[in-house]
């Protein structure tokens, strides 16, 4: 898990950083 993690662009870990803080407020 964490080898893909580091794979992941910074981009791709902001859009999941966003869509949670999304979720939190939908909550």
């Amino acid at each position: 898990m964490m080898k893909l993690t580091l794979k992941v662009p910074l981009g791709t870990h902001i859009y999941f950083t966003l869509h949670h803080k999304m979720e939190t407020k939908n909550s």
